[in-house]
């Protein structure tokens, strides 16, 4: 069968929307990492299982917005990069623990 795609909402307090990146598990569980403009950090929002509209939420680092998710398609791990508060360097790191 086809996939099937619906609209959640993982977050709905600050100023979000600006950068947004969406992963899926090797179970297919959607992973969003998103910045929030008025805390200047990078949020990563899990669901697992197939009960829609409940995320886990925590904060992954501080940044000023840019993000990007890949994954090496050789490894199959998955990395968050972002732009550092100062702008002055990308950092990364493992996207699943």
């Amino acid at each position: 069968p086809a996939p099937r795609w619906f609209t959640e909402t993982v977050a709905s307090s600050g100023k979000l929307g600006d950068y947004v990146g969406l992963y899926f598990d090797t179970d297919d569980n959607p992973i969003a990492v998103y910045f929030d403009r008025l805390k200047k950090a990078l949020y990563v929002g899990s669901r697992s299982g197939t009960e829609t509209g409940t995320w886990t939420l925590k904060r992954l680092t501080t940044g000023d917005g840019p993000l990007s998710v890949a994954e090496n398609e050789r490894t199959g791990d998955a990395d968050v990069s972002w732009l550092n508060r100062p702008k002055d360097d990308v950092l990364s790191s493992d996207l699943i623990d």
